[in-house]
């Protein structure tokens, strides 16, 4: 299990047993029995050890057929359950999104900063000027560009023609929407402040 390689190569034996119970560490160590990542990741700081999403697909094949790996990795290197967290705040759409893909337009996350920050989207917004309400999101930009970014993201709102100012603009709700006020235009402003 590279989980317990990695692990062993930055804490000391004892500390591990200490931290997470010595059946947990012996079920890892002669990989008998399944043991959690999240579990692991509660008793001990995983993100300084250098595990990566490549070695979690490795320890956890299970999760090859989901759609949001990166997403539940996140999660799960958080200390946090993907069922717990989705009861905790409401989100009872979140393994079912992890496992079949986003749906970028469901109201399941307004609000809930606390799940979206895991999510792992690509999102290039350099293209668009960006205004955001508190209920939606408006892009403003050229067709085509708003046309693609419609088509993958799966928006159902059209990109419409604003007659007056004659600009192109995409206006969406939904959870892209909350994800890109609450963590996207969030995490630019910091590393603008930097």
């Amino acid at each position: 299990m590279k989980l317990l390689e990695k692990l062993l190569e930055y804490y000391p034996e004892d500390y591990i047993k200490e931290k997470i119970d010595t059946n947990c560490f012996t079920n890892m160590k002669n990989d008998k029995k399944f043991v959690s990542l999240d579990i692991i990741a509660k008793n001990i700081n995983l993100k300084n050890i250098n595990y990566e999403v490549e070695d979690f697909l490795s320890d956890y094949p299970q999760y090859k057929k989901h759609k949001e790996i990166k997403t539940i990795f996140n999660i799960q290197l958080d200390g946090e359950a993907l069922g717990e967290l989705g009861q905790k705040n409401k989100c009872f759409l979140l393994f079912s999104h992890t496992r079949n893909g986003f749906d970028f337009n469901s109201r399941d996350y307004v609000g809930k900063k606390d799940v979206l920050k895991y999510f792992d989207i690509n999102v290039d917004l350099s293209s668009f000027n960006t205004r955001t309400s508190k209920k939606c999101t408006d892009l403003i930009g050229k067709k085509e560009e708003l046309e693609a970014f419609k088509k993958k993201y799966q928006i159902v709102y059209p990109v419409a023609l604003e007659k007056e100012n004659k600009i192109w603009h995409l206006t969406f709700d939904g959870m892209l929407n909350d994800w890109i006020k609450e963590i996207y235009l969030q995490n630019k402003k910091c590393l603008q402040q930097q």
